[in-house]
């Protein structure tokens, strides 16, 4: 993140954050599943490349406080392989990153949340390798950094990911609302004191 832009500034300024969100976008656009067929080729002239710098740059300039980040070319360009429409893949992102967007603020907040319920359902769900990771000093998790802020898009094949996307994306709303104390965990942990854990008494689905 980093680079900034304003739609109230003079005519000059417009045309230098313009300049540098383009320049920032661009830089990461001509890296993006270059191996998938739909962006693959030459970059001179290509319509895929344009029409995904074209959604980044103008999500940018229109959420000039977010702007861009490393980072949202993933996000941004499995909906446009796949709706090969870029004013439909545009809104879909708009959508999607009202959830996504804590994610890449400045400073990291919504990264230390999403770090913050992993620990604590990885404390619930498996403690024995909870323990093998805090003896090893890797109960931060920070290998995780990556799975978060793209959810799972590098660690598969591209038509993989699309799966694992297609889910986790069906299943959520494009902002649900933070639970008032975090993520709420029912029932004891796995392995504890006095058998298996106990039922919740109200279902989470």
């Amino acid at each position: 993140c980093g680079v900034t832009s304003s739609t109230s500034s003079p005519p000059a300024s417009r045309a230098r954050s313009l300049a540098l969100v383009g320049a920032a976008v661009r830089k990461d656009v001509v890296r993006t599943d270059r191996g998938h067929p739909y962006f693959g080729g030459p970059e001179e002239g290509h319509p895929h490349l344009a029409a995904l710098q074209a959604l980044l740059t103008t999500f940018a300039l229109g959420h000039p406080r977010l702007s861009y980040c490393q980072g949202m070319s993933d996000v941004a360009a499995p909906l446009l392989a796949v709706l090969d429409d870029e004013a439909q893949a545009f809104l879909c992102f708009c959508s999607l990153m009202r959830r996504l967007a804590p994610r890449f603020r400045p400073g990291g907040r919504g990264l230390s949340r999403a770090f913050a319920h992993l620990r604590r359902l990885l404390r619930r769900a498996d403690p024995q390798f909870w323990g093998f990771l805090a003896a090893r000093g890797a109960h931060d998790l920070l290998f995780c950094y990556r799975w978060l802020l793209l959810e799972l898009k590098r660690e598969f094949a591209f038509e993989d990911a699309l799966r694992v996307l297609e889910i986790t994306w069906s299943s959520l709303p494009p902002a649900p609302p933070p639970p008032p104390g975090g993520v709420p965990l029912l029932g004891a942990p796995l392995g504890a004191r006095g058998g298996a854990p106990k039922s919740p008494s109200t279902s989470t689905r």
